[in-house]
């Protein structure tokens, strides 16, 4: 419902900055950090600063301190793209932010 009601009003708010709604997104795995590129807007998070991942019905949800970094898990091929992806993230979280990720942990099967 919020969508529905926020998703024309912020297309006019982004149109009228020259903005699109629709960007570009790369979400890439570091041995050092996720790095999260949106258009023109490149955010870094070092490894110790991912606090937990978790799953909507849509996304995936990277909690980096106060910040959130979204994956839409439309951009994945298959399951198990998506799976292997998932793992490799945990792979590089510390063992707190694994204990405070079950979504994550459950589609890995850990």
């Amino acid at each position: 419902m919020v969508h529905w009601l926020a998703g024309p009003a912020m297309r006019r708010a982004l149109a009228k900055r020259g903005q699109r709604y629709e960007q570009a997104l790369t979400l890439r795995l570091t041995p050092q950090a996720l790095v999260y590129d949106l258009a023109d807007l490149t955010m870094t998070a070092n490894w110790p600063c991912v606090t937990d991942l978790y799953r909507t019905s849509k996304y995936w949800v990277f909690l980096v301190q106060s910040s959130a970094m979204v994956l839409p898990r439309r951009f994945f091929a298959s399951t198990e793209a998506e799976r292997a992806f998932i793992a490799e993230a945990m792979s590089r979280m510390s063992d707190a932010a694994r204990a405070r990720s079950p979504d994550a942990v459950g589609v890995v099967g850990g």
